[in-house]
């Protein structure tokens, strides 16, 4: 029982330092020169690499995950609502990456994959864990 709860409080942490440093880069995007030019250079990378296409099909995984996770949860009563939040957060991110682009939000890729991240923690707690 320890071990749950510390991970919980783990996975908590780790959820709000992400959360942290995806609005920091955000912010400091559009005021520092160097990381404004850092960003546009792995911009580039990235999209040379395809990774968007990649980030779309991890969170349309995940939010399948999600799905079943909540028909689950429906079925023993437990977390249901909770299920129900994160995949309309999911599906919310879905459309952030598919609409938005390197163009419009220069730290598009560090907010995709910490999304991407935040939600998959998420799923750890609700799945393994049985956080309730």
């Amino acid at each position: 029982m320890r071990i749950k709860s510390f991970l919980k409080w783990l996975g908590t942490i780790i959820q709000a330092c992400l959360i942290a440093f995806s609005l920091i880069i955000y912010y400091l995007s559009d005021k520092k020169m160097g990381l404004m030019r850092s960003l546009t250079y792995k911009n580039d990378v990235y999209n040379k690499l395809s990774l968007k296409v990649w980030i779309i099909y991890g969170l349309l995984f995940i939010l399948v995950l999600f799905i079943i996770t909540m028909v689950r949860a429906y079925r023993e009563s437990v977390n249901f609502k909770c299920c129900l939040v994160y995949i309309v957060v999911n599906a919310l991110s879905i459309i952030f990456t598919v609409k938005l682009n390197t163009e419009i939000v220069l730290s598009y890729y560090v907010l995709a994959i910490s999304l991407s991240l935040l939600l998959c923690i998420q799923l750890i707690k609700l799945n393994f864990l049985k956080i309730k």
